[in-house]
């Protein structure tokens, strides 16, 4: 049973206790150039703190989880700090060998006085657990992750970029993110990029200088499995699709993966495939305009909204089509798993997207914000099978080449923490 006890009276961050992990008393210690007391390097493990805002079933918190799943335990002691919710909090929580510590305050919205709470409470965190490396995802765990984390001196700052969202919108809003990622980059040892066109487009953006940034995309196990033509046959079953053609988007429903876009795609698609069948599986922000937005457009009897679902590999196998209309992303997990369950994708060419699907070979990549285009590129899937499933396998074949080995990708993370472990 989860039990949350306070971790310091003056923290306001709660450690979760149902793992356990090695105590660090009684450790001989050093300092670094950077003044930090740290233990002698040969003498045990080094302390690696994963920092998230929040595990919300997304890329990136699947990605932490990916990590510290992999992680070898005779050399790192492991700590995860994050946001009080979120849906894969339970998965964390029996993960063996792990330090988990949450701080409530520790949100996606902007709020100058509660980050500074934040900023104190992981500062004295990362000090009493005299954390070595700090490793930071997503935006708000990345700027304040590393502030606390050269505050009190951590020897080593890494920050993964999953997506860069500072690059949309106008005004001061867009100004103040911009540079509030290059700032958090003077303060951060590595820059671990997911896909080529992030380390591009940080680039492009000022944030880091080429010498920082290493460039390692995700790698996945867990979706490399097809289901059987019966599984696929009984997942139809039970959504009612019978023989429509169908198409899906799996997603967090938030305006950086554009589901309003989706369902504009869905009802344009339908004037061309009358019987298609729309399938939108995720949860967040959007939902209930997402809900509106069925009914105004006459959708409510062909787009089916799942919320958050652990049967992705049934639901995949259910479409004909996955479909993506992010306006900005890293690399997306929704795509690898798609290749690997052998289904044709057509998605916007925005961050990695080009990087995995080979365009006119495994799917189609589509020019940002070209509705048009995507529909034109559905309907002729949907219209041509025999063509959107050679397209499938060939994404299937890609995948196990490429993206397949998530322990292959976390030992070019481990050898990165050594590298510059031993560097600074």
């Amino acid at each position: 049973m989860l039990v949350e006890q306070p971790a310091h009276t003056n923290y306001n961050v709660f450690r979760l206790r149902d793992t356990t992990t090695e105590a660090s008393k009684g450790i001989s210690s050093s300092i670094n150039p950077r003044g930090h007391v740290h233990p002698l390097r040969d003498s045990r493990k080094l302390v690696v703190a994963q920092v998230i805002t929040r595990l919300d079933l997304g890329g990136a918190q699947r990605h932490v989880l990916t990590i510290l799943r992999h992680l070898d335990r005779s050399r790192y002691r492991l700590i995860l700090v994050a946001g009080e919710s979120g849906l894969l909090m339970p998965e964390a929580t029996v993960l063996p060998d792990v330090e988990r510590f949450v701080i409530p305050s520790l949100q996606r919205a902007i709020n100058p006085w509660q980050d500074v709470a934040v900023l104190c409470s992981l500062a004295r965190l990362l000090l009493r657990e005299r954390v070595d490396i700090v490793h930071t995802h997503s935006s708000k765990a990345g700027i304040v992750g590393r502030l606390a984390a050269r505050l009190v001196r951590v020897p080593v700052a890494m920050h993964t970029i999953h997506g860069f969202g500072v690059d949309v919108g106008r005004g001061p809003v867009r100004s103040m993110l911009r540079w509030s990622e290059r700032f958090a980059a003077t303060m951060t040892d590595r820059l671990v990029a997911v896909s080529h066109r992030t380390r591009e487009d940080g680039l492009r953006m000022g944030i880091g200088h080429l010498r920082q940034y290493v460039t390692i995309p995700y790698r996945i196990d867990d979706a490399a499995r097809s289901c059987s033509i019966d599984q696929r046959r009984a997942t139809r079953r039970n959504l009612n699709l019978n023989g429509a053609p169908t198409v899906g988007m799996i997603a967090c429903l938030k305006p950086q993966k554009a589901p309003l876009d989706f369902l504009r795609v869905a009802h344009q698609v339908l004037q061309h495939v009358p019987s298609a069948q729309f399938l939108l599986v995720g949860d967040g922000e959007l939902r209930d305009q997402i809900k509106t937005d069925i009914q105004r457009l006459g959708l409510s009897s062909r787009c089916r909204l799942l919320g958050w679902r652990r049967d992705v590999p049934e639901l995949l196998s259910a479409m004909d089509v996955l479909a993506l209309s992010s306006r900005w992303e890293g690399l997306p997990i929704a795509i690898l798993e798609a290749m690997a369950a052998g289904k044709p994708v057509v998605a916007m060419n925005v961050g990695g997207v080009g990087e995995a699907v080979t365009d006119g070979q495994t799917g189609f990549v589509i020019p940002p914000g070209n509705l048009r285009l995507m529909v034109d590129r559905i309907v002729s899937l949907l219209q041509s099978p025999e063509q959107a499933v050679e397209m499938g396998e060939r994404g299937r074949e890609r995948f196990h080449a490429q993206f397949l080995g998530a322990a292959q990708m976390v030992e070019q993370l481990d050898a990165l923490y050594q590298e510059v472990w031993h560097g600074c």
